[in-house]
């Protein structure tokens, strides 16, 4: 019997935990004082253009980040205006882990191998705000299957801030 499964993506930089939270700068102000957490990185994303549950949505994040490890980082998510998933998840479940993140050369790629295997997206937005052309994320609806959404993104490296790559 053959097994239906994906292959390690080709994971291009690090890999990220994401957390959604209601006040993001709050919670990196506490993650630095008790852990040690940070510097985080701080960037707003203005009027995002997406597609949730294959429907349009405007809506506005705040994004927190910090280097947990050589390959690792944390960000806070924040939603500011709009219903993303990342909304929906804090009306249902509260604040906590939302996604695991991974950086990818070819995300449309990467998407058609999970859609292959009847695993649809969530929520994806190609050529993201302050994104160069040819950006692009996909939250892939893997909440059954692992007890968490994948995030697959290609940002090229050069539209990374520092600490990103």
């Amino acid at each position: 019997m053959k097994e239906n499964r994906i292959s390690v993506p080709n994971v291009t930089t690090k890999s990220q935990i994401g957390m959604v939270v209601r006040d993001a700068r709050a919670r990196a102000d506490q993650l630095s004082k008790t852990m040690g957490i940070g510097p985080f990185i701080e960037e707003i994303y203005p009027g995002i253009s997406a597609t949730v549950h294959g429907k349009p949505a405007e809506f506005k994040m705040l994004s927190l980040t910090a280097d947990m490890a050589p390959l690792l980082e944390l960000e806070l998510c924040q939603v500011l205006e709009g219903r993303p998933i990342h909304q929906e998840f804090l009306e249902t479940r509260g604040e906590g882990f939302h996604h695991l993140g991974i950086y990818v050369r070819d995300f449309r790629h990467e998407i058609e191998k999970w859609e292959a295997l009847g695993i649809g997206v969530l929520q994806w937005s190609y050529n993201p705000p302050q994104y160069p052309e040819g950006s692009g994320y996909a939250y892939m609806d893997t909440e059954r299957l692992f007890g968490f959404i994948l995030e697959i993104a290609d940002i090229p490296s050069t539209a990374l801030q520092p600490g990103k790559q």
